[in-house]
């Protein structure tokens, strides 16, 4: 492989990652704060929490362990939930689940200070791991992506397991989820038209994105809706 045509295929590389990184970015742009995960989890699971308080969040910033970079991670009433949007079919995503809600476990262990070799039970939140599809490929309502299909041998049970729950938010799917999206005030609804526009955004607007702009721009882009 000569030389030019290396440097290609490494540009090409940049340019699929930093695309990631801006869907990935502007999915926790709309979410990424207490009042709006909540209206989102509100949505998802037919509840009705008001106090923006009652959640913790537990992103965990810039994480990148192997290619793995998450969306939005928070906890309330005991479940730690761990949202992502995806525009690819990606069946990985419970290994890519794994990874991360060992990081995020770890943390809160260490917050609490919890002593993993006590003789009583320590009791921890319960995981929930959602993936919003908003991709061209065609897709049903509701998928599941289970970490055992990934096992190279199969057994009946197994010691470890992660599930990934996908749901396709594009026009036409899940529309009780939808409805439900909008009458919590979720910008869920909003979400597929935003990477839209999201992608018309100047380049230079999507490296200020990091920046000292970011609060700035996050403001002006919400504004639109």
């Amino acid at each position: 492989m000569n030389r030019n045509r290396r440097r290609s295929i490494s540009r090409a590389i940049r340019r699929k990652q930093v695309n990631r990184n801006y869907k990935d970015s502007l999915f926790r742009m709309i979410f990424g704060n207490r009042k709006a995960a909540l209206k989102l989890y509100n949505a998802i699971n037919h509840s009705n929490y008001q106090n923006p308080e009652d959640l913790e969040i537990t992103t965990i910033e810039g994480a990148i362990y192997m290619g793995v970079k998450n969306d939005l991670s928070f906890l309330i009433d005991s479940v730690m939930n761990l949202y992502e949007a995806q525009s690819t079919r990606n069946p990985n995503m419970p290994l890519r689940g794994l990874i991360y809600f060992a990081r995020v476990y770890q943390g809160y262990v260490e917050k609490r200070e919890l002593d993993l070799y006590s003789g009583s039970r320590i009791k921890i939140p319960l995981p929930r791991y959602i993936v919003f599809y908003n991709g061209s490929e065609e897709e049903p309502d509701r998928r599941e992506y289970r970490l055992s299909d990934a096992f190279e041998k199969k057994q009946d049970s197994y010691c470890l397991e992660c599930v990934a729950t996908v749901l396709n938010i594009n026009a036409g799917h899940n529309r009780q989820l939808m409805e439900d999206a909008a009458c919590c005030g979720s910008m869920l609804l909003l979400y597929p038209r935003c990477g839209s526009i999201w992608k018309c955004t100047p380049k230079i607007w999507r490296v200020q994105w990091t920046g000292r702009w970011k609060n700035v721009l996050r403001k002006a882009f919400l504004r639109i809706f």
